[in-house]
């Protein structure tokens, strides 16, 4: 079960720097939490990707960016442990 002390923040970005961030809602749905979370690993994964095509070295940065992203998510958020072992395999196909 997500953490209850782990929330969604949504938040208006001004698009002038002289507007500061406005937090709108803040949103507790813990199949919403963990949906964020794997995207938020996914679209990691997928730069890590792009990087290394560009840059082995720039690439291997961004994928130890991944695993810790992805430690400090399945630390706070257990239910992404089992999902992430599954792709582990799939990250390191990719890089």
């Amino acid at each position: 079960m997500v953490s209850k002390q782990i929330s969604l923040l949504l938040v208006y970005e001004p698009a002038t720097s002289k507007g500061r961030p406005m937090p709108l809602a803040r949103v507790g749905d813990p199949q919403l939490i963990l949906a964020v979370a794997q995207h938020a690993i996914d679209d990691a994964i997928s730069k890590a990707s792009i990087l290394s095509e560009a840059d082995e070295v720039l690439g291997e940065i961004e994928g130890a960016e991944v695993d810790r992203l992805r430690t400090i998510l399945a630390t706070l958020i257990p239910e992404l442990r089992s999902q992430n072992v599954r792709r582990s395999a799939t990250v390191t196909a990719v890089m």
